[in-house]
């Protein structure tokens, strides 16, 4: 079906170059939050569907020059914080994740997990702060590529400084074993 002369227009003009680089960014974002989180991201999904919005309201709206370039910005801004936020909430999620790890100390001595000291992985967590810091001053539309990449190499750092921490399953075990050996304790003073 020939598309009218007026879709034509509002795509060939007032469509924002950066839409399609946009649209392409935040389905890489989201993706790469699910794969790597192993969760959806909503607040991203939103966004895409705040953009889809503004575009029909655009294309609805197509005699409406200052309405058109209105909904289209929104739509491209939508499209930004899609291509960009999830990266971050992947980091920030690895980072508590880490800051978790650590804070356990207590509960490490009794099940006998050894934790690495602060000094073995402090410089990645400064080089981590650095990444995440400049990534989130990149956010703006003029950066959006760059602050992507700076998430990104952060997110790689932290999952890094993951590895000098014992395995949850290691800890989950152990928790399970000292559990068991109470349970089997207590029973044994109670039948026997």
């Amino acid at each position: 079906m020939p598309a009218s002369n007026t879709s034509e227009q509002f795509v060939s003009v007032k469509l924002p170059l950066k839409f399609i680089d946009l649209y392409s960014a935040a389905k890489d974002a989201i993706l790469f939050f699910e794969t790597h989180e192993m969760k959806m991201a909503p607040g991203a999904i939103i966004d895409l569907r705040d953009a889809l919005d503004h575009i029909v309201l655009a294309f609805m709206n197509s005699e409406d020059e200052d309405r058109v370039l209105s909904e289209t910005n929104c739509a491209v801004e939508h499209l930004r914080r899609a291509s960009i936020e999830p990266i971050e909430w992947a980091i920030e999620n690895v980072i508590a994740d880490l800051h978790d790890r650590h804070r356990m100390t207590w509960w490490n001595k009794i099940l006998l997990v050894s934790l690495p000291k602060r000094e073995s992985y402090y410089p990645a967590l400064l080089e981590i702060k650095k990444e995440l810091l400049e990534g989130r001053k990149c956010k703006s539309m003029e950066k959006w590529e760059e602050g992507i990449q700076h998430f990104k190499t952060a997110y790689h750092l932290a999952c890094g400084v993951q590895s000098f921490f014992p395995e949850k399953e290691i800890t989950n075990s152990r928790i399970f074993a000292i559990v068991l050996a109470v349970i089997s304790f207590c029973l044994g003073l109670i039948v026997g």
